[in-house]
């Protein structure tokens, strides 16, 4: 006879915490011309229309995010790839 598994309900609910920020603006963008900024202006206009991802949008709910520390992030520094110390073959 098998045992019937145990489903455990938790009565208190997880308290709604509010999506961070990240810290970089658009004035953080390096400069550019023509086409290359058309480019850029639409990139940064369609990140700020997403809304960042949490525990009440289905393929996110069991991804607990409000740990991720998003205030330490940056965009890179301009040539920032070349301090890169090339891996060995």
């Amino acid at each position: 006879m098998q045992e019937k598994p145990k489903v455990v309900f938790s009565k208190t609910r997880r308290s709604e915490s509010v999506a961070k920020d990240f810290p970089f603006t658009q004035s953080d963008i390096p400069a550019a011309t023509g086409e290359i900024a058309a480019y850029r202006a639409k990139a940064w206009d369609a990140f700020k229309r997403q809304i960042s991802p949490d525990v009440t949008m289905e393929p996110w709910r069991r991804t607990d995010l409000r740990s991720m520390p998003v205030e330490t992030y940056r965009l890179p520094i301009r040539n920032a790839f070349r301090r890169i110390t090339p891996s060995p073959e």
